[in-house]
């Protein structure tokens, strides 16, 4: 469940923001990641523009498969395998 994944997070050190990110940190070390089941078509324009500038910022879209094989494997998985793409 949501609230499950979101616990796991936490306690392996990942933060949950609760607002939607535009940017992504000038710190190397600090990924942001938005975990999706699916990315759904957009029901405004202004839905499909955030997305285009999280992208083109640095936000990274994955599915929750990539946070538990992560774990599993301890350490940080390629996003390409995992990446939701719209």
């Amino acid at each position: 469940s949501k609230t499950e994944l979101a616990s796991l997070i936490t306690l392996c050190h990942g933060t949950i923001l609760n607002t939607f990110p535009i940017t992504t940190s000038n710190n190397t070390s600090i990924l942001t990641i938005v975990l999706c089941d699916k990315i759904l078509p957009f029901n405004s324009i202004n839905q499909q523009q955030l997305y285009e500038t999280s992208r083109s910022n640095g936000v990274n879209y994955i599915s929750p498969e990539w946070v538990l094989e992560s774990i599993v494997q301890f350490s940080l998985q390629s996003f390409d395998t995992y990446e939701e793409k719209f």
